[in-house]
């Protein structure tokens, strides 16, 4: 919504209202927050046994990048997607307090959720050298999500794939090694395998079909 005030969001908006005059042959395909953005905190979870985020209670129909790459290919592949638009969730609105339950149970250890405010996150971000248009972009995703302006749930990725989206439970449980340090996710081990690294030079071996 435009009161959410996340200026990629509003961009977004803008693309996609040129896109029926643009002559070009389109299907939209919009996402929520992503499952695998909890990577990122996997540090505090190993140090402390948290996640801090200025998030509140904030619900937010989280999405499996997996799944998205697995609609995209039924709209590229499938019929009658053009000029279509497609709003693919999680299959419920979670909050970070069960985020970190699923968590806990993939990893065996109590994981804890700390509502920070937004300064302690503004300073968190500056700390580590993060430009002020990213720090305050990223506020006004956490802003967004507290104030549940992503707690969408829709049935478009059933609708395009016959079956539901991945649970925040199995999201986690494939990915326990990577919260606890282990660093390979366990929808990794199987064949047909390459080489992915990430910015932060973490290597680890994945099949070509999870990228």
């Amino acid at each position: 919504p435009d009161e959410a005030e996340v200026r990629s969001s509003r961009f977004h908006k803008e693309v996609e209202a040129a896109l029926p005059g643009s002559g070009l042959e389109y299907c939209v395909l919009r996402s929520t927050n992503y499952m695998q953005g909890l990577l990122a905190v996997a540090p505090t979870i190993q140090s402390d046994s948290a996640i801090y985020m200025p998030w509140g209670e904030g619900k937010v129909g989280m999405i499996d990048v997996r799944d998205i790459a697995e609609s995209a290919v039924e709209v590229l592949t499938g019929e009658g997607h053009r000029g279509k638009t497609y709003s693919i969730t999680g299959p419920k609105a979670i909050t970070l307090h069960e985020a970190t339950a699923a968590i806990s149970e993939a990893v065996g250890k109590k994981i804890s959720y700390v509502d920070i405010s937004e300064e302690a996150a503004r300073q968190a971000f500056e700390s580590i050298g993060l430009d002020q248009w990213t720090v305050d972009e990223y506020l006004s995703f956490f802003r967004a999500f507290k104030n549940n302006y992503a707690s969408l749930v829709t049935e478009d990725f059933a609708k395009l794939t016959g079956h539901a989206p991945r649970p925040i439970k199995d999201f986690a449980k494939d990915h326990a090694g990577m919260f606890v340090g282990a660093g390979v996710p366990t929808c990794a081990k199987r064949r047909d395998q390459a080489t992915l690294t990430t910015p932060s030079g973490w290597k680890a071996d994945r099949p070509l079909n999870d990228f």
